[in-house]
């Protein structure tokens, strides 16, 4: 649905502040076309293909090349539901929004930092998770 303020502003001409103030992700993708704002019209699309297709990681390479907060504390919400729990584990990371068991963040800081202690920090993980 195209808002009053969206559709006076179209029906003046200034299409580039409609842009602006438009929600509807259709009408949004149809306007940046007809801008030749290509970089917004791929964006948007390839989110919602991303999303309709379930792929979560690509969507998680999406959200956090483009800085997109909200849409990693979706993905979070999403992976958790999912059981996709290396994606919502990497989003509430980005976030910074882990809870006050940190091993799962040291078995992650060991692989990409410290690869002789990854054995030692999974036996660890595998014991705590025991509990």
């Amino acid at each position: 649905m195209i808002s009053s303020v969206a559709h006076f502003l179209e029906s003046r001409g200034m299409v580039e502040e409609v842009l602006k103030v438009a929600t509807d992700p259709d009408y949004k993708f149809e306007l940046a076309i007809e801008l030749g704002r290509l970089e917004i019209a791929t964006l948007e699309l390839t989110e919602k293909c991303l999303t309709n297709a379930m792929v979560l990681s690509a969507l998680l390479l999406l959200y956090s090349s483009i800085g997109d907060a909200e849409g990693i504390a979706t993905l979070a919400i999403v992976a958790k539901l999912q059981g996709k729990n290396n994606v919502a584990f990497l989003c509430l990371f980005m976030l910074g929004k882990l809870d006050d068991n940190r091993i799962p963040e040291a078995a992650f800081m060991a692989c990409s930092y410290l690869l002789s202690k990854v054995s030692e920090i999974v036996e660890v993980w595998r014991k705590d998770l025991s509990k």
